[in-house]
């Protein structure tokens, strides 16, 4: 499933033309062409591959295109919303979008998450966040920077 979320870039270069007026090379659309020909070939299904094949679940291969999907939308808000907005005021909003999110995710499966153990788990949690806020601010410094379809690709 991992794979498929990997169209994200993809899917940037081939909606930044029309999001943000950017130009992308003539590549784009071959590029988007054996993307969506690679996904197939990862997501197995019966009708190309027969019977005898395990393809994945249908529903994670639509999570998987869902998140794909707003990957990219969020690349493509994130440099529209670069010139104008501050690179902390983007952060800052992208953290409260996330914070409610998962707050709502965690609400829904209420009872079903066990807590990390001892003084380890805190601090692998702290340091994976502190990682996580990082590398956010230097993805949206980025697409602040330059155009989103190399940058989205170099991320």
């Amino acid at each position: 499933m991992a794979t498929i979320a990997f169209l994200a870039p993809v899917l940037v270069a081939a909606a930044a033309p029309l999001a943000l007026g950017e130009r992308t090379g003539r590549g784009v659309a071959a590029a988007l062409v054996l993307c969506v020909i690679g996904v197939a070939l990862v997501a197995q299904p019966t009708f190309l591959f027969g019977a005898g094949t395990e393809p994945l679940s249908a529903l994670g291969v639509a999570v998987a295109l869902t998140q794909a999907g707003f990957s990219a939308a969020t690349k493509l808000c994130t440099r529209a919303l670069g010139s104008t907005e501050s690179v902390a005021s983007i952060i800052l909003a992208m953290a409260a979008v996330s914070t409610l999110g998962s707050a709502a995710l965690c609400a829904s499966f209420r009872g079903q998450w066990a807590p990390h153990a001892g003084a380890a788990g805190v601090v692998l949690l702290a340091a994976t966040g502190l990682l996580g806020c990082g590398v956010q601010l230097l993805n949206t410094l980025a697409l602040k920077l330059s155009r989103a379809a190399p940058t989205s690709a170099m991320s």
